[in-house]
């Protein structure tokens, strides 16, 4: 998951640096279970950049908010 994500910094000079001999395998539950977690985080983003959009303009409408000077 870090490797598809970017996050595995290393994983750039150990994916191509694999002999031709050595093959890398993939069990299909392993890939159908990481597809649906990153399935799951595009949510969790999508969902907690709702809320936060949702956020900004209730506190644009509240001019009581000491938040209002900032926006």
């Amino acid at each position: 998951m870090a490797i598809a994500k970017g996050k595995d910094l290393e994983a750039k000079n150990l994916l191509p640096s694999f002999p031709p001999s050595i093959h890398i395998v993939i069990p299909e539950i392993c890939y159908v279970e990481a597809l649906s977690r990153w399935e799951k985080e595009e949510y969790y983003v999508q969902e907690f950049e709702k809320e936060l959009d949702k956020q900004i303009n209730n506190s644009k409408r509240d001019l009581t908010s000491p938040m209002h000077k900032y926006l």
